[in-house]
């Protein structure tokens, strides 16, 4: 186990292929998660609240919104991962 840590070669996270250690790791994809959430859900919430869609009229139409809002940045996440 230690021949794995002496061995593994942490790189700047700026390169393209970079590694940083799972220390610095998870709370930076921690961070990136939630502001994904901020960023795909918000405008989503503030459109449907103008519109007038509140959570007792409608509360399962918010839920699909937000459900597909999130399946929709999921995919594009996944096409911008592995293109076509």
């Amino acid at each position: 186990m230690d021949e794995n840590k002496k061995n593994a070669v942490y790189t700047s996270p700026y390169e393209l292929d970079g590694r940083i250690p799972l220390r610095q790791a998870i709370p930076l994809g921690l961070q990136h998660v939630m502001a994904m959430f901020v960023g795909n859900l918000t405008p989503l919430l503030s459109l449907m609240a103008i519109c007038g869609i509140t959570l007792q009229d409608y509360a399962a139409l918010r839920v699909s919104m937000l459900q597909n809002a999130m399946l929709v940045a999921g995919l594009v996440t996944l096409y911008q991962l592995y293109p076509i």
